[in-house]
């Protein structure tokens, strides 16, 4: 118990600092009977703050809460409407700020918009993104730059360019935080002409290249395939940090530049930037992708060196660099010797080396390790299966493939036709074409 009944008063303050401090939706429910018995459930007030702690903790209790309110006022609805935004169901918060809309006497606010239009990227719901867009122009509420911003998010993410683009350029107040914002989203999506417009506007504006800006347009250019702008920008920027640095190497290592990844590591450290453990992951990364043994593993003893304790991420990355480079054993041998427990994909990245490398007796242990340590997958079947048939075990390989369909069927596969082929269900990309987002399915 938070407290005895006989020692709590009907004090407006008291209940508000206790439900700040409730960590459980037990102890708010608890708390909630007592302004029953109080008599404070008809304090705006209080309820207000029961429904914003309940909703972070249990949505469901606080929509029960809400319902019994006669007359909600906006925070009250902005509690819900934040709530359902951050839920696993935030098509609910649609129709609450539906409800909102209808009501005489409230008018909507920036937070009502922003927390709706959350919700609208996370359903891909562009037609009521496109909606709320209306009503936010027409209010006055799209002179907000986090409404803004947000909507922004919102076009980016359902594949919308030209209106993302269009929105970028009509903002009568564009600044380094949207552009910022902005410049995250379309690194996301692929939306290179959302971010050539941004870097136009930095150039022509003459804005500073700092550390944010700079960083930031790095690694949206990076990301969207415009590797040399991404260069040009890390050249001319004023002021460098670590995420600079990291960014660069970072975009270098994507592209398949595995030596210029590390070229810029060893500038790094001679112009007495010191590399943290999401520097070392990308440079890592980069060395595993272009199969540079020496340096990964000299990168890798750096790395302790600086006194930074590698997670299950590195130990995935040389992992992963001996398998690609035929090390299976010491591959395997580092598994087994890791300080912390490797994860499931640590070890999927051994058994594809076994299958490139047809070894069908390290690839039956790693298999055995994943069936019983870890959750089981159809994807172990299939390398396994994979790698039998490299190696000509033709009878494995066919015993495999139907403990790879009892797989599929149970990781909830559909089976297509006549013929119950197997097929996984597709998935699929956004790319940009013509100032249009298009899904590529795969």
């Amino acid at each position: 118990m938070l407290f005895k009944p006989s020692n709590f008063g009907p004090n407006p303050s008291t209940i508000v600092s206790i439900l700040k401090s409730c960590k459980q939706i037990t102890e708010i429910s608890q708390i909630h009977g007592c302004i029953i018995k109080t008599g404070l459930d008809n304090d705006p007030f209080i309820i207000s703050k029961l429904l914003l702690s309940s909703s972070l903790q249990d949505l469901k209790y606080a929509a029960s809460v809400f319902k019994q309110i006669d007359n909600p006022n906006l925070f009250m609805y902005n509690c819900i409407l934040r709530g359902f935004s951050i839920s696993n169901n935030p098509k609910q918060a649609f129709s609450v700020f539906n409800n909102l809309r209808a009501k005489d006497g409230i008018f909507l606010d920036q937070f009502s918009f922003i927390t709706t239009l959350k919700a609208c990227g996370r359903e891909l719901a562009i037609f009521n993104g496109q909606m709320i867009h209306g009503l936010a122009l027409r209010s006055g509420h799209l002179f907000f730059i986090n409404v803004k911003n947000t909507l922004l998010h919102v076009y980016s993410v359902c594949g919308r360019m030209f209106d993302a683009h269009n929105l970028f350029d009509e903002s009568p107040e564009r600044n380094d935080v949207v552009s910022w914002n902005t410049l995250m989203a379309c690194a996301a999506s692929g939306a290179i002409n959302i971010g050539l417009c941004i870097g136009n506007y930095v150039e022509e504006e003459g804005m500073p290249l700092d550390a944010v800006i700079g960083t930031a347009l790095i690694d949206m250019y990076a990301k969207c395939g415009v590797l040399n702008k991404a260069v040009d920008v890390f050249h001319r920027m004023e002021s460098k940090d670590v995420k600079s640095w990291t960014a660069m190497i970072s975009g270098y290592g994507v592209h398949g530049f595995a030596q210029d990844a590390i070229r810029l590591f060893y500038q790094m450290e001679e112009e007495g930037f010191r590399p943290n453990e999401v520097t070392f992951l990308t440079v890592l990364s980069a060395c595993s992708h272009g199969g540079l043994i020496t340096e990964g593993t000299s990168c890798f003893e750096k790395m302790i060196q600086y006194g930074i304790l590698p997670k299950v991420e590195h130990y995935g990355c040389i992992i992963d660099l001996f398998g690609r480079a035929g090390l299976l054993e010491e591959a395997h041998d580092l598994i087994k010797s890791l300080p912390i427990k490797g994860d499931a994909t640590a070890w999927r990245a051994l058994l594809s080396a076994c299958r490139v490398y047809g070894n069908v007796e390290l690839g039956e242990c790693v298999k055995g390790v994943l069936v019983g340590s870890y959750n089981q997958h159809p994807t172990d079947s299939i390398l396994l299966s994979s790698t039998y048939a490299i190696a000509g075990r033709l009878q494995d390989q066919t015993r495999m493939q139907a403990m790879e369909k009892e797989m599929l069927k149970r990781a909830g596969i559909r089976s297509v036709g006549k013929e119950d082929k197997m097929l996984k269900e597709a998935g699929y990309s956004i790319i940009e074409m013509d100032n249009e987002g298009f899904d590529l399915n795969s």
